[in-house]
């Protein structure tokens, strides 16, 4: 509760489980499948699934669905993230197929409700990388196809589950080899897979189920804002890039919740990704306290509404200069009790609106409040000038761009 009284912090307000339905456009009676004939729906329409709680809450068929076997998704571009319920309808499933889709994460809780299935077919679709144990619930998968993806890393062990394979197709770009499509000697080509797919600096879409336990709900009042708040009690393990929250759960309603904390997070050493996928209208957001050791653009570019930023006691060691590149509508910004060692220059230029910045407490300067819009320029430059790059940072910001521009 310190951490809630003591700073501001950040805007939630969920977006609750997406409800939809599925259309069965063509239900075919004898599908031929290594399975025997199975009677198949086949859905042709999109499925708006951009966020990870959407869920299906009906289907469109004229037929019994426990007599369906299989399942045939087609052309969903908008279903970045495999919504829930679908076992619910189709309890019988041994085939599921997801090709020419927008599909951006499995996880393996989002297979676990199918305890039947026997063939997984998944072309063309966008994700981009495969967490250890996604097939932990699979055990009597047959065959398998992966292709067509944008597959940069897939995590050591991914594949041992699958102890009753007898085919696999897989392509990837992260795999410069033609289609595998083999029945025997799995082993080493899984090996191979894991050993050439191990971009995990670039992609690393683990799934992270976050529970975000508001302790107490009260209304926050401070500067030009008047909201609800609420607050992330527990650790968040965080600890690869662009682990996705994928799950929110709390004991009341956070319609109305404005500003939210999280603190006492040693092990968010990333910001997850689908923050602003769970919360649209955030605006205010707090780290402290927190193990956070990288923050980037990227991060922010989902949160260009945040009105408030309060960073604060994280590991952060540099700032790079567009990191408020898609920040125009910060209004206030606090940056305090950091390692700070290096700020680059033209960081601070974005933020059109600000109406104050506190950078204060940190290693490379610790005395800039900034609240007056004369002196913001040469705050600014006061900041820039002592916070400087130190010869270590240099030589990491040197490699890593050398690296980009040779690959």
């Amino acid at each position: 509760m310190q951490l809630i009284t003591a700073i501001f912090s950040l805007l939630l307000v969920i977006q609750s489980a997406r409800p939809l339905k599925i259309k069965c456009e063509q239900i075919n009676i004898n599908t031929k499948t290594s399975f025997g004939k199975l009677k198949q729906c086949e859905s042709q329409s999109d499925i708006f699934a951009i966020t990870p709680n959407t869920t299906i809450d009906g289907v469109d068929a004229k037929e019994d669905l426990k007599n369906i076997k299989s399942l045939s998704i087609k052309n969903a571009t908008s279903m970045h993230y495999f919504p829930g319920n679908i076992a619910k309808f189709f309890p019988n499933l041994k085939v599921l197929s997801v090709i020419n889709s927008g599909l951006k994460v499995l996880t393996k809780n989002d297979l676990k409700p199918f305890t039947k299935l026997q063939g997984l077919y998944l072309e063309n679709t966008s994700i981009t990388a495969l967490e250890g144990d996604l097939f932990k619930y699979c055990a009597k998968l047959e065959e398998l196809v992966l292709t067509n993806s944008h597959l940069k890393y897939v995590e050591n062990g991914t594949f041992k589950a699958l102890t009753k394979l007898v085919m696999f197709q897989f392509s990837s770009p992260c795999y410069n080899k033609e289609t595998i499509n083999t029945t025997d000697e799995f082993e080493p080509i899984f090996e191979k897979i894991e050993e050439s797919c191990n971009e995990k600096e670039v992609d690393d879409l683990m799934s992270l189920k976050i529970k975000i336990k508001c302790e107490n709900f009260r209304v926050l009042n401070v500067t030009a804002f008047t909201m609800k708040e609420c607050e992330v009690n527990h650790d968040i393990n965080s600890t690869t890039r662009n682990v996705i929250i994928d799950k929110i759960e709390a004991d009341e309603s956070i319609a109305n919740v404005g500003s939210f904390v999280m603190g006492y997070a040693k092990n968010l050493h990333y910001l997850p990704h689908g923050i602003a996928e769970n919360f649209p209208k955030l605006k205010l957001l707090m780290i402290g306290d927190s193990g956070l050791k990288e923050l980037k653009s990227e991060n922010l570019k989902p949160l260009a509404k945040l009105e408030g930023l309060y960073l604060i006691n994280t590991e952060l060691t540099v700032i790079e200069g567009n990191l408020f590149k898609h920040s125009s509508n910060l209004k206030e910004l606090v940056i305090k009790g950091h390692k700070l060692k290096y700020v680059e220059p033209g960081t601070f230029e974005p933020m059109t609106n600000t109406r104050f910045l506190i950078f204060k407490d940190n290693l490379c300067y610790d005395k800039t409040y900034i609240k007056d819009i004369t002196d913001k320029e040469i705050r600014r430059r006061e900041v820039y000038e002592r916070c400087r790059k130190h010869e270590d940072e240099q030589k990491t910001v040197l490699i890593k761009k050398k690296s980009k521009s040779s690959g």
